[in-house]
């Protein structure tokens, strides 16, 4: 049973996990797409040939990061 402590614990962790989210050098993004295939929550577009992060879908978890081999992208808070 979930009780108002266990909501309120949840929210602190959801809050500080919005908080950081992926950012994309345009510069170097190659546009190859690796990072979109490997985000969980499909907060990643392509835009012009670049990737795009959607701040408000990205729960911050780093897989983009860890996936892309230019190192193109970087978690901010």
């Amino acid at each position: 049973m979930i009780n108002s402590k266990t909501e309120k614990a949840f929210a602190i962790t959801k809050e500080r996990m919005k908080k950081m989210i992926a950012i994309v050098d345009k510069v170097r993004c190659s546009g190859c797409g690796d990072c979109m295939m490997v985000c969980p929550v499909d907060a990643i577009t392509m835009a012009l040939g670049k990737a795009e992060v959607d701040p408000d879908e990205c729960i911050g978890c780093g897989a983009c990061v860890d996936e892309c081999r230019r190192g193109a992208i970087s978690m901010r808070d």
